[in-house]
C-alpha cells in the first residue's frame, strides 16, 4: 500500500477509505492502521489541513488514548508545526485532547475527487 501511495495516492486513498467503510471486527487490518496510511500519505503530499482533519476523524472513531499506537510524535508534530498551531494548541493535541478553535473541521467524506489539504487550501478533505 505503501508503494502505491508514491505511485498512484488517489487509487491508494480511495481504497484505504472503502477498507474503511468495510472493515470488521475480526479483520487483520484495525481502522487506525487505515487511517495512519492515509495521514502519513497526506503528510507525504504535504496536505496538512487534510491530515489534521483525518487525525480528528481517527481520534473520534478509534479514541484519543491509543493514536500513539499508529502515529510516531514526528508525524504528529509536523502536522501542528506546519499548521501554525500555537503551543498551547500543540501541546492539547500530543496530550490527545483535540480542541481547534475558529476552525471548524467537519467530518470528511471522500467522493471520489482528488485530495487537495494543502496549508492554503480551504478544503477539509480526509
Amino acid at each position: 500500500m505503501n508503494r502505491l501511495f508514491s505511485t498512484n495516492p488517489i487509487d491508494a486513498m480511495q481504497r484505504c477509505f472503502t477498507l474503511l467503510e468495510n472493515i470488521g471486527q475480526g479483520d487483520i487490518l484495525r481502522p487506525g492502521d487505515i487511517y495512519s496510511l492515509i495521514i502519513r500519505g497526506l503528510v507525504m503530499e504535504e496536505k496538512y489541513k487534510a491530515a489534521l482533519t483525518c487525525l480528528n476523524e481517527m481520534k473520534e472513531r478509534i479514541g484519543d488514548n491509543i493514536i500513539f499506537r499508529y502515529l510516531d510524535h514526528e508525524i504528529l508534530e509536523k502536522i501542528y508545526k506546519t499548521l501554525n498551531l500555537t503551543s498551547i494548541e500543540y501541546d492539547k493535541h500530543t496530550s490527545d485532547k483535540i480542541t481547534i478553535e475558529n476552525d471548524a473541521l467537519d467530518t470528511p467524506t471522500y467522493e471520489g475527487n482528488a485530495i487537495d489539504g494543502n496549508v492554503s487550501d480551504e478544503t477539509n478533505d480526509c
